[in-house]
Order: structure tokens, then C-alpha cells, then sequence
């Protein structure tokens, strides 16, 4: 009776378990980016709980986005453009925050060492992402033609741009600073703050994990504050989470930017990207449509 009592218990607890998994909110993750740093920085300082949520790490924007528009994932850390691809797409896709912000940069071969030199420049992009939008704004504005060459990997941009193949990649960090030469242009000196990646949320999360969602968004929001307070103890942890020389964490935090929230100008920003996706037909125009929700605030 005992040894029956113990394994009905033990299944109980199991169960038990399981279910806590369940309702722990599943937050996307790009593997090798900066862009979820604060999330790290939430679950070292005990701002977010484990028990909170279940981190997913995945390989691409692609990858993110395509899962959280299918409901796989409840909330993501991803650029802003595969939100919009998605909302664009019918899909129940919002953006519920900002996050990162001025992390790239306009990257030369050796020899072009002026913005003017640029002018007529094939440049290497990630289709319809961030790193394209940007180098076409940041073209617009300077009077400067540039041909788009899209690519397929940051790993193959820097192939590229090493061959010869390209003359500059629009790329970010840490792996613009591995080639040991500043970039011709960070987008943040003619875009301050703007947005990279955004916090997104899966609407059904949206109306039934609204209290989870609130709680992940209040503990990113404290990570936030925390790393502009404690700038040594940020760059050691970035260090330890993506493997690199405690030297280099610290010169790659120097040109990436955390604000949480969703300000008018970051909206602004995003809008004007988003018309030339539109302009590219890589997105279909939304019409009477908020992608913008902020749960709770």
C-alpha cells in the first residue's frame, strides 16, 4: 500500500511538473545575437525566473520569426522587419517593446576609407532585414548610390566582402569588429536610438498569458536599468554568454543601445523601413492595422 501511495505521489509531482512547463512562457532567442542580452542579464540578477519562462534559442531571424508566427513560440527578441513580415502576412503577430538599438554599421573592404568612395559600392545584405533597410535609408540620406548584392549568412557577408565579392557589408556586432577597422558609417550617427530588434508577442499570448508577458517585459525593463548602472558587470556577462574576450564585449556594448518601451520616434523609424519594403513588394500594405501593443501599459 505504502510503495503504491509513493508512486501515485511521485506521478502527481511529475504531473505537476509538467504542467508548470507548460504555462511557462516561450521566448524566442537568436542564438548568436546581442539583441537578448538584457534577458540574460534578467535571469543572472533574478529579476525573471527559470520558472518564468523557457528560453528557445534558434539560428536566424528567419527561423524566429517564422516560429513565433506560427504560435510555436509566445513571445521572441527579433528584428523588427520579420514582425512586421508577418503581421503583414495575416498572421497574429505585435510588437510589444523596443529593445535593441544602434548595433550596426556600414563595413568597407580596405581601400574605400570614405563615404564618398562608396558611391556605386556593391553591398552585401541580408534580404529584406534590418541590415537592408538600413543601408538603403542611410544611401537615401546621403546622396550616395549603392547596389544591394543579397546574401544568404553574416558568415558568408564576411566571405564575401574578404573575396572581394562586395565592397562593404552592412553588418553588426560583435562581428563587424572582428575585421580590426572602425566601419565607414554606424546607422546610429544619423539614426540615434532607433531600433534593431523588437520584442514581439503571438496575440493568443497576448490574451492568455497576459500576466506572463507583463512579468517577462518588467524583469527586461529592470535588466535594462541594471546594465546602464553596472556597465563592467554587462560586458562580463555578455563575455560569458557568447564566448568572447572580455575586451571585445566591452568595445561591442560601446555601439549597441537597450530602451525598452515604444516611443514615438522608434515607430517613426520603423514605418519609414517598413514603406520600402512595401516599395521592394516584399511586404503587402497593411491598412487599418495597429502593430503596435503594449499590454498593461
Amino acid at each position: 500500500m505504502t510503495r503504491m501511495l509513493l508512486i501515485l505521489l511521485a506521478a502527481i509531482l511529475v504531473l505537476s511538473a509538467c504542467s508548470s512547463r507548460d504555462d511557462r512562457l516561450a521566448l524566442g532567442i537568436i542564438r548568436p545575437s546581442l539583441n537578448h542580452l538584457p534577458v540574460q542579464v534578467a535571469l543572472r540578477q533574478s529579476f525573471l525566473s527559470a520558472d518564468d519562462v523557457d528560453i528557445r534559442p534558434l539560428a536566424t531571424g528567419w527561423e524566429t520569426g517564422e516560429a513565433l508566427a506560427a504560435g510555436r513560440l509566445d513571445m521572441a527578441v527579433m528584428p523588427f522587419t520579420y514582425a512586421w513580415r508577418s503581421a503583414a502576412a495575416g498572421m497574429d503577430v505585435r510588437i510589444v517593446s523596443f529593445l535593441e538599438r544602434e548595433s550596426n554599421g556600414l563595413l568597407a573592404r580596405p581601400g574605400l576609407d570614405s563615404l564618398p568612395a562608396l558611391d556605386g559600392a556593391r553591398v552585401g545584405v541580408l534580404r529584406a532585414s534590418t541590415l537592408e533597410l538600413l543601408a538603403a535609408m542611410a544611401a537615401t540620406d546621403l546622396g550616395l548610390r549603392l547596389e544591394p548584392v543579397p546574401l544568404r549568412s553574416p558568415g558568408e557577408m564576411l566571405v564575401a566582402l574578404r573575396s572581394g565579392e562586395v565592397d562593404a557589408v552592412s553588418y553588426y556586432v560583435p562581428p563587424i569588429l572582428v575585421e580590426g577597422r572602425e566601419p565607414l558609417l554606424w546607422y546610429g550617427s544619423l539614426y540615434p536610438m532607433h531600433p534593431c530588434c523588437d520584442i514581439a508577442a503571438h496575440t493568443v499570448a497576448l490574451d492568455e498569458k497576459r500576466a506572463q508577458v507583463e512579468r517577462v517585459l518588467d524583469a527586461i525593463e529592470q535588466a535594462v536599468d541594471w546594465m546602464s548602472e553596472h556597465p563592467a558587470e554587462t560586458a562580463a556577462i555578455a563575455a560569458e554568454v557568447y564566448g568572447l574576450e572580455p575586451q571585445m564585449a566591452a568595445e561591442a556594448l560601446r555601439h549597441v543601445h537597450y530602451r525598452t518601451g515604444l516611443d514615438a520616434a522608434g515607430m517613426t523609424f520603423e514605418r519609414r523601413a517598413v514603406e520600402m519594403l512595401l516599395a521592394q513588394d516584399e511586404i503587402e500594405r497593411i491598412d487599418g492595422f495597429e502593430i503596435y501593443h503594449a499590454p498593461g501599459r
